[in-house]
């Protein structure tokens, strides 16, 4: 694993995946997370993995300089404030990765800023934190990258949830920042 932030890169349209392959092949760690999607082109349905963020491949800025990065075909820019590469924290790609690989049903969300912020306490995802929401009869925890205003989401089970305040997990008690 190679040091560094993980940073957010802008990509042409439907270049998703050829760019993570480019950047891969030229030595970066990098991360597309996918969903599965029931695509009904031509009248025929079938199951299709599409990007979580669209127009964006996340990677970790290493030692090399960042022009290796922009100059990979796909690649428009890297997502920057003020003139510094937008960065994401350690945490939100580690609730990424856990709930993309959970294999529980999970997709794109609009971005949230207000709600309760809660914590799965047990299963495959016990540890990701995000905000409640009520998706019909079953609960959605959202996953919101500030970086990118995007969200994710994902469902679980009523008794894994609990608010980010009274949260104790393996003997440890977490409160609300």
């Amino acid at each position: 694993m190679l040091c560094g932030k993980w940073i957010v890169l802008q990509v042409a349209v439907h270049a998703e995946r050829r760019v993570h392959w480019a950047l891969l092949n030229k030595g970066y760690e990098c991360f597309l997370p996918l969903y599965v999607v029931t695509s009904t082109a031509r009248n025929a349905r079938r199951i299709v993995e599409a990007p979580m963020f669209p127009g964006y491949v996340l990677c970790r800025q290493n030692t090399q300089p960042s022009g290796f990065v922009v100059t990979t075909p796909g690649v428009r820019k890297i997502v920057s404030f003020a003139g510094k590469p937008a960065t994401l924290e350690d945490h939100e790609i580690v609730a990424i990765q856990q709930v993309t690989g959970s294999g529980q049903k999970c997709g794109p969300h609009p971005y949230l800023r207000v709600g309760e912020t809660v914590m799965i306490v047990s299963g495959p995802l016990q540890g990701v934190r995000g905000f409640l929401v009520r998706g019909g009869n079953k609960r959605r925890l959202i996953i919101s990258v500030d970086v990118l205003t995007r969200s994710i989401f994902v469902e679980a089970d009523s008794c894994d949830i609990v608010a980010l305040s009274s949260v104790s997990v393996g003997g440890k008690m977490f409160t609300a920042a």
